[in-house]
């Protein structure tokens, strides 16, 4: 049962940090939601499976985690001045045309 709902909780943070990724068009906000939903992930695993293999991914994802919160906290503002640069032409066009739809929307 608790394998069963960590497994849904890998999903849901693979699908919301997708979501967050494609709101905001930030890895900086995406990753921490994605990795912190994986920490839960892996406590529930842990809770499940007392094994050293189950404490150990726990612990990798943690320190993921706050590795990449260092360094997204201590990188230079440039990758925040085009947060969609990574993306290929294409999507990034779609999502400015969906945000430019969304002012519109709201100005209304």
């Amino acid at each position: 049962m608790l394998e069963a709902a960590a497994t849904l909780l890998v999903a849901a943070a693979l699908g919301t940090a997708a979501l967050v990724l494609i709101t905001t068009g930030s890895i900086r906000t995406a990753l921490p939601v994605l990795l912190d939903l994986l920490a839960a992930a892996g406590v529930i695993r842990l809770a499940s499976a007392n094994t050293w293999a189950a404490v150990g991914s726990a612990a990798l994802v943690v320190v993921i985690r706050k590795l990449t919160a260092a360094g997204l906290i201590h990188s230079d503002d440039s990758a925040s001045a085009a947060p969609l640069a990574w993306l290929p032409a294409c999507l990034r066009g779609l999502l400015e045309r969906l945000r430019s739809r969304e002012g519109e929307a709201c100005s209304r």
